[in-house]
């Protein structure tokens, strides 16, 4: 039960994860969370707490929220050579936007679905480079880069070197 304290005109941000598949856009998903909020207020269930913020929490939240950044663009790059190797051609968009959604699902990540399309727009304008630099690509270069099925293998010291050039990326366009 969450609980709330907040003054009148305080905007307040919920922040609730539930699986919604029988909706086919996100914007319906937000819409029907957003009406459950209020039912559940209105009726009493559900009251916000507004806590002062905690600095040291928010830059180690940051951080880590800069590393699955990282984290996720590298997996989008390789995506796109895994993709450009097996059929000769680069990820569509919605495709991009699938994986992030599928990559973050996996990872516990929570990324909205422009970040992720941001991010696939970098992955896209990236991977050409990345497949140059790395020479990957055949598919059989890619196969020792991942671990149980689609987990990159940060053992690897390719998979390593194309997290750091997506991360020292991600840092520029900071």
């Amino acid at each position: 039960m969450f609980q709330s304290r907040a003054t009148a005109g305080q905007d307040i941000e919920i922040c609730a994860s539930f699986d919604l598949p029988d909706f086919g856009t996100e914007a319906e998903a937000i819409s029907c969370g957003k009406a459950w909020a209020v039912a559940l207020i209105d009726r009493g269930v559900l009251d916000i707490v507004i806590d002062k913020p905690n600095l040291a929490q928010d830059e180690r939240a940051l951080k880590s929220n800069d590393d699955a950044r990282a984290e996720l663009l590298c997996y989008l790059v390789v995506a796109q050579l895994v993709a450009m190797a097996r059929t000769g051609e680069w990820l569509r968009t919605d495709h991009l936007v699938e994986s992030g959604r599928i990559w973050c699902k996996a990872n516990g990540a929570h990324f909205d679905w422009q970040e992720r399309i941001a991010l696939g727009q970098i992955a896209a304008e990236m991977a050409p480079q990345v497949m140059e630099t790395f020479g990957l690509t055949r598919e059989r270069s890619l196969v020792p880069l991942f671990r149980d099925g689609w987990m990159l293998d940060y053992a690897s010291p390719v998979v390593c070197g194309i997290h750091e050039v997506c991360r020292v990326r991600l840092e520029r366009s900071a």
